[in-house]
């Protein structure tokens, strides 16, 4: 399969996750926290060529301690949503925890955001 070529991340170098469990609150919290001026993070399974995708987050504090802005890669802010909600979210997105309400929010704030 070819390689969607997507440009660089907005906030690099990209933080690789490989694991197969979905992702702790506690987990997520502290990856944020390295760099709460934003980071570009890359969530994949464990098994798989070093090259392999994945599924792409970018995220920046939004001021508040536990609020983050969700960007896409042209660094476009896409939504506001606190520490645990993303936390879902990632999840969801990455195909470990199904949840309704993160399914409702990418189909009605997400992806009818350019129709």
């Amino acid at each position: 399969m070819a390689k969607n070529e997507i440009g660089p991340a907005p906030f690099s170098p990209v933080y690789v996750i490989d694991q197969d469990a979905p992702l702790t609150a506690v987990q997520l919290a502290r990856i944020l926290n390295e760099r709460p001026a934003g980071i570009s993070f890359c969530v994949r399974y464990e098994a798989g060529p070093e090259g392999r995708g994945g599924y792409f987050f970018h995220v920046q504090r939004t001021g508040q301690e536990h609020e983050w802005t969700l960007f896409d890669f042209e660094k476009h802010p896409i939504a506001e949503m606190g520490e645990d909600f993303l936390c879902r979210f990632v999840n969801h997105c990455s195909g470990r925890i199904f949840d309704e309400d993160c399914f409702d929010f990418a189909r009605n704030k997400i992806n009818l955001r350019s129709d």
